[in-house]
């Protein structure tokens, strides 16, 4: 896990360039952070992330809805 944190952090400086005009809001930032990340990837993500997040993290079955 630690590889991983350290490849996306090193990924974040190099898409930082104090030179170029920074976004004005954080959702701009994250925009332009996974920018060069495939479709197909991002759409693989889950998208109830939060409402499950002791799944995600701990391994519990996922809630009812």
């Amino acid at each position: 896990m630690i590889i991983k944190e350290q490849t996306i952090q090193e990924k974040a400086k190099l898409k930082y360039n104090p030179k170029e005009q920074q976004p004005k809001n954080f959702a701009a930032f994250i925009e332009k952070l996974v920018s060069d990340i495939p479709p197909d990837i991002l759409e693989s993500l889950p998208t109830e992330v939060a409402p499950e997040h002791d799944h995600y993290i701990y391994g519990t079955e996922k809630r009812k809805s």
